[in-house]
């Protein structure tokens, strides 16, 4: 039964794509390893089409992905400061390095080994020097964690039976002098731990973009109430991005799909570097 449910997803996740045809082909060309051969060609910057789910759907739809881009298109300027957490192979990291230019920094951590030996390889193909990046998790204290290898693995995730240790750090600890003009953080219901080890940095920072999902914090036994009053007492506004501008965010909503909000200091500054309105 399990297998005929995967089928079915699998049917339905080709039929729906835009690009059902080269969807197979990606599918096909990471099973057999060719993938490594391929590049895939975004707007100012290349990937290498690796073995891993974030690559395959990039190279499936390379047009399909740029709802992130703009965020960060629409925020960053030179000299500006950006990091990312949870920055799986790099793309977002890449943009960024990109827009703030050689006055400005990227630091971009991935928890995974495999996954960041890729977002590495990516910086290095672009041949990109204001970009660091660590394999580290970022969380609430200096420790051991386990990390997941999953098969789709742009879902890995900090986890108490996974199968990978890696050393965990808080961004107060390791960019304690920073101030950040773009902190964004991906790292599948985990975000409470990362906010945690980060009060002082959310204190410096001007944006945060970040993804939540009811049913990726309850695995933690956390709720979307907790995140807001973290980055509210860090005098940030939280935010959800739609056609008419920015919507402010309250403390009660419930997501019962993954979403990306977006906290900004300065309703002034959101203005005048996005073009945004904020909606009341």
């Amino acid at each position: 039964m399990l297998n005929k449910q995967k089928l079915r997803s699998f049917v339905a996740k080709v039929k729906n794509h835009p690009r059902p045809g080269r969807l197979m082909l990606a599918y096909l060309l990471n099973s057999t390893g060719l993938c490594r051969l391929l590049y895939i060609q975004r707007k100012n910057y290349r990937l290498r089409f690796h073995a891993a789910s974030l690559p395959l759907a990039l190279w499936a739809d390379p047009k399909g992905w740029n709802k992130d881009s703009e965020v960060l298109e629409r925020i960053l300027k030179p000299g500006d400061v950006y990091v990312d957490v949870g920055a799986n192979i790099g793309h977002l990291a890449i943009e960024a390095a990109l827009l703030v230019g050689s006055a400005g920094q990227v630091y971009a951590f991935e928890g995974h080994p495999r996954i960041c030996a890729y977002l590495r390889e990516n910086v290095a193909l672009n041949r990109l020097s204001n970009v660091r990046t660590a394999q580290i998790a970022i969380g609430e204290a200096v420790g051991w964690a386990r990390f997941s290898d999953y098969h789709a693995d742009d879902m890995n995730e900090v986890a108490s039976s996974g199968p990978i240790e890696v050393l965990m750090l808080p961004l107060d600890l390791i960019l304690s002098e920073l101030s950040p003009t773009l902190l964004k953080v991906d790292t599948e219901g985990y975000e409470w731990f990362v906010f945690q080890g980060a009060k002082s940095l959310l204190q410096r920072t001007s944006f945060v973009y970040f993804e939540v999902w009811d049913q990726h914090l309850h695995k933690h036994g956390l709720w979307f109430s907790q995140l807001y009053e973290m980055l509210h007492d860090s005098g940030l506004t939280i935010g959800e991005i739609c056609a008419e501008g920015v919507g402010e965010v309250t403390k009660d909503k419930s997501f019962e799909t993954n979403t990306n909000l977006l906290a900004y200091r300065c309703a002034t500054e959101l203005r005048s570097r996005t073009g945004w309105q904020v909606i009341a």
